[in-house]
């Protein structure tokens, strides 16, 4: 997830103070201290992580303490959306804190816990704020959807494509399964399932896709997702599909409201 670099009273990247080296103004300096960053992070890259695993790895108690870190962070770095997906963000970050925390114990890194946890709370509400801008983008995008377009659209790429009928509880011949394997999606009780690789590749763009959810062209039990898991015989395990109402589809294509 894309996060802001800097914030308004921010000089670029760098949000504390920073002491104006002698002879050159902020921008001189930051632009050099950019430049060092850069420098020693491919000259050291690597060096940290590999004596924090060896540290960890060699610890018999190390996990007591990241589980106890990462705890903190979630109970500490409060949230004020109740969403699951926000969440499962401060999840991320604190497991990203709890490591850097280990570290900091191990004397890997020469940091503050304090500060450091600060720094990944302050990411962590950033990366929140994207996600709610990208809702605001997304919609505004999506009222400018041409749905008739994309829907006549996607009825041409399913014409073409390479949907193989199933039956329900008949077993599957090995040469069954060897077209299934190939096959661009399913169609069942007469509803199509398309493979996601195929499906991202007709419509790459995912406001398009959530349009087509909208429209429910495309048939989901969760809001979270688009796609809905399928055991089909032939396919390993149970994958999930785009499943296509073509009934919601042909009304779509036509202008009609379903």
């Amino acid at each position: 997830m894309d996060i802001s670099a800097s914030e308004p009273s921010s000089s670029g990247i760098f949000d504390g103070n920073i002491k104006l080296r002698c002879g050159k103004n902020r921008r001189e300096t930051t632009k050099e201290l950019a430049e060092a960053l850069r420098v020693n992070a491919i000259k050291y890259q690597g060096h940290a992580i590999r004596a924090f695993l060896k540290r960890y790895v060699n610890d018999p108690h190390g996990l007591e303490p990241l589980k106890m870190y990462k705890q903190q962070f979630e109970r500490e770095a409060a949230i004020a959306d109740e969403h699951n997906a926000h969440y499962r963000v401060r999840s991320n970050f604190a497991l990203m804190y709890a490591a850097a925390a280990l570290a900091i114990d191990y004397k890997v890194l020469p940091w503050a816990k304090g500060s450091t946890f600060r720094a990944i709370e302050k990411c962590m509400h950033l990366a929140l704020a994207t996600l709610e801008t990208g809702k605001t983008r997304v919609a505004s995008i999506m009222s400018n959807i041409d749905t008739h377009h994309l829907c006549k659209t996607l009825q041409k790429q399913l014409a073409g494509a390479y949907i193989v009928p199933v039956k329900a509880k008949q077993k599957v011949t090995q040469k069954q399964a060897r077209t299934r394997q190939k096959a661009d999606g399913f169609e069942i009780n007469g509803k199509i399932y398309v493979k996601p690789d195929r499906f991202k590749r007709w419509i790459p763009a995912q406001p398009q896709r959530n349009a087509l959810k909208e429209r429910k062209v495309i048939v989901a039990g969760r809001k979270d997702t688009a796609t809905v898991e399928k055991k089909i015989g032939g396919i390993q395990g149970k994958p999930r599909y785009y499943a296509i109402d073509l009934s919601a589809l042909h009304l779509a294509a036509s202008g009609e409201r379903n």
